[in-house]
């Protein structure tokens, strides 16, 4: 993965003319059972986090996206609340079914009318709603 997120960059700097400024950040995370949506349910993970100082930039959504389908070719699940774009895409896709299922239960449990269920989520579950 480190290896084709290496020449993904590359590529978006001799085709785009786009560099990332700051250097990603790479950092385990311990398995997680007990939260339904955690992206390490399943065993401990690494996770690589490239970062840049302009979230505007179009160039840098461009790369975040194709990051995206470049982590999740490699088994990876995207990052809720730091690629919107490419998590309302893959996020359902990627992570465990039942889990899904399950928070989706309590939500209508909790939340009957979908008084907290935004456009975000609704994009995200669109196939288990």
């Amino acid at each position: 993965m480190i290896r084709a997120f290496l020449q993904l960059s590359d590529r978006f700097r001799r085709q785009h003319d786009f560099t990332l400024a700051l250097p990603a950040l790479v950092y385990f995370i311990k398995q997680d059972q007990e939260s339904l949506l955690s992206r390490s349910r399943s065993a401990n993970m690494m996770a690589i986090d490239p970062e840049y100082p302009d979230p505007k930039e179009p160039k840098w959504k461009e790369f975040r996206l194709a990051f995206n389908e470049l982590a999740v070719r490699h088994g990876g699940i995207p990052h809720i609340n730091k690629t919107r774009d490419g998590a309302s895409s893959h996020f359902a896709q990627t992570e465990d079914q039942e889990s899904i299922r399950q928070f989706l239960a309590i939500r209508q449990q909790l939340d009957p009318k979908g008084l907290f269920l935004n456009d975000y989520f609704k994009t995200m579950f669109a196939n288990y709603l």
